[in-house]
């Protein structure tokens, strides 16, 4: 199932270098062993009857994703939901997540290293014991008329001294 985008989004996509737009996709694939270790629901939807369009996918602070992010991102909701055998499907849920994902692996390729990302999933099963800074991604989905909502988060120790 082809995601419909806001036309900024889409045309931004489009406007990527060939090769950039491919190490996108590539970063978003190496995303699938994450979502189906996670395994977010999935959504079947009637192919002939289907309008799914994306309204965004934000990261706390940051909004809504950067071009190639979000290239990323789609790139891994796809590879699940074919993965899961479900090509007529749409999980809100893994477009949180992956927006979280894809945030981690960014940082890491600009800053070296990784996020030390403790715990990541639904906000309700949160653990509190676990201590760190929280990201909450959210997407929206507008399905058939319906608008979908998912979060997900991350729990993030903070920075090490002098990082």
């Amino acid at each position: 199932m082809t995601l419909g985008l806001p036309d900024e989004a889409r045309q931004a996509i489009e406007a990527l270098d060939p090769e950039l737009l491919a190490a996108a996709q590539a970063l978003g694939l190496g995303v699938l062993p994450a979502l189906t270790n996670l395994a977010p629901g999935l959504t079947a939807l009637d192919p002939s009857r289907a309008d799914v369009a994306l309204e965004r996918v934000e990261l706390d602070g940051e909004g809504d994703p950067d071009p190639v992010s979000l290239a990323a991102i789609l790139a891994a909701h796809t590879a699940y939901v074919r993965h899961r055998g479900r090509t007529d499907g749409v999980s809100t849920g893994a477009l949180s997540l992956a927006r979280l994902i894809v945030w981690a692996q960014r940082a890491a390729m600009i800053g070296g290293t990784a996020p030390d990302v403790r715990w990541m999933g639904p906000p309700a099963r949160a653990p509190e014991s676990v201590e760190g800074m929280r990201l909450t991604a959210t997407t929206v989905i507008t399905a058939n008329g319906r608008r979908h909502t998912a979060k997900a988060v991350a729990i993030v120790a903070p920075p090490a001294a002098g990082s």
